[in-house]
């Protein structure tokens, strides 16, 4: 039993030694709650993949040729969390940062083109940094016909854009794509056949066509809240709207083939709003003057080394911290 000014002496350093053991927990809890937090994407966009569990980036860094280079305006990642700009004529913004600070023009896939509305769209905004671009529409082939409107512009884009080359492919996409080695483009996008399977096909024959750092995306990411609320996968899918008072039936196969892709990569799918997600969305009876397109879906290949999600407790980060962003893209902040 202690007595006087030695059991004094003890309380005090017992007392110490708690604050100190504090002092050093709370930084550490801190520290834990901002790095280990799930995605969610600060309204950018961003899913919770698999049954609500969430999807999570890695941070790679690249070679020493996609690192900083001074003059190269930064693409905001911010763009996609607001109604007025989340639009996927912007998400080029993303391939031309990256050709600024390689210096090496972009190679651009697109599959399914249809009309070639986007793919000009694309050229006459980016014409300066796409050295390739390649269009696959197999229309001729299955039906024996091509849009006349993407006959005109195929004669059309050699002559307005001389310092882009072009190449139409009028196969299916899985035989389209034995042409290309692995790690060829900059940018995939994928617009073909909107069926579960045809989507899945496409996202798993393209993945190893991009580069590491590249862009791979697609369109028709959307369905009704009756389709969500029918699939576990697709509970959380944007809104495809309403024409005419009755919803649109939107891409439950598109929608869930792309997020169990990104569930099996282990990677962030995020996607474009194009105006929807504004004041008074749900009131409106038919969103066509008001939604601009369907959502486009978007990520970015960060390695190809490994075929199942990488464990989270090594690579979460806030893409709400647009520094994050740059170093994980572009190996700089």
């Amino acid at each position: 039993m202690c007595k006087g000014i030695i059991c004094g002496l003890t309380a005090k350093r017992t007392v110490l030694r708690i604050v100190l053991v504090f002092g050093l927990l709370i930084p550490i809890l801190v520290m834990s709650a901002r790095y280990f937090e799930p995605q969610h994407g600060a309204g950018i966009g961003s899913l919770e993949t698999a049954r609500g569990q969430s999807s999570f980036s890695a941070h790679t860094v690249l070679p020493s040729t996609t690192r900083h280079k001074p003059g190269c305006a930064p693409a905001p990642l911010e763009l996609f969390s607001n109604p007025d700009t989340s639009f996927r004529e912007n998400l080029g913004l993303f391939v031309e940062e990256k050709v600024c600070r390689t210096g090496i023009k972009a190679k651009i896939v697109e599959i399914g083109v249809w009309r070639g509305d986007f793919a000009e769209i694309l050229l006459q905004r980016y014409h300066q940094s796409i050295g390739e671009y390649v269009m696959i529409e197999p229309a001729e082939k299955l039906t024996g016909s091509r849009d006349p409107e993407l006959n005109r512009r195929l004669k059309d884009f050699p002559n307005k854009f001389p310092n882009t080359n072009f190449t139409l492919i009028d196969e299916i996409s899985t035989e389209a794509v034995k042409r290309f080695p692995d790690e060829y483009f900059d940018w995939v996008y994928c617009d073909g056949l909107h069926t579960y399977k045809g989507v899945q096909d496409d996202v798993s024959s393209f993945w190893s066509k991009v580069k590491v750092g590249g862009l791979f995306s697609g369109h028709d990411f959307s369905m009704s809240r009756a389709k969500a609320r029918s699939d576990p996968w697709n509970t959380i899918a944007p809104w495809s709207g309403v024409r005419g008072g009755t919803e649109k039936a939107g891409f439950p196969g598109s929608y869930k083939a792309v997020v169990q892709h990104a569930r099996k990569q282990g990677i962030q799918v995020f996607y474009t709003l194009e105006g929807r997600y504004g004041q008074g969305m749900w009131q409106l009876s038919d969103t066509g003057g008001y939604f601009r397109n369907n959502p486009s879906w978007f990520m970015f290949k960060h390695s190809d080394n490994y075929t199942s999600p990488i464990p989270k407790h090594n690579y979460i980060y806030k893409w709400d911290d647009s520094r994050v962003f740059r170093k994980f893209v572009f190996g700089t902040t």
